[in-house]
């Protein structure tokens, strides 16, 4: 990560650029985006779509954070690589919703 830190200077930064390489990331204020995790994004240590594979689907009455980590992790499940979500760092619901959406509709 020290390469990248000599280029990048806070977390804002580190952040900007995962989203202009088309990241589909969690809002920016989320407990999920710490620098160790943007960083795992950005070198494919941790399982984040691109925005060209997100497809919105409507989901009027979500049910709670709980049931929609497990069913983004689920959806994800046969992928080799980890959404990076834990008890302390999560990501916020709208987030969720579209890998669900995306991945098992």
């Amino acid at each position: 990560m020290s390469d990248i830190s000599k280029a990048i200077g806070n977390k804002a930064e580190l952040y900007e650029a995962a989203l202009r390489n088309g990241f589909y990331l969690p809002k920016f204020k989320c407990s999920i985006i710490t620098e160790d995790y943007i960083y795992g994004v950005l070198i494919g240590n941790v399982l984040c779509p691109k925005y060209s594979a997100i497809k919105l689907l409507p989901c009027p009455r979500p049910p709670d954070k709980e049931t929609l980590i497990k069913l983004a992790e689920e959806a994800m499940s046969k992928q080799s690589k980890s959404l990076g979500i834990d008890a302390s760092h999560t990501p916020d619901k709208g987030w969720l919703i579209s890998i669900i959406s995306s991945f098992n509709p």
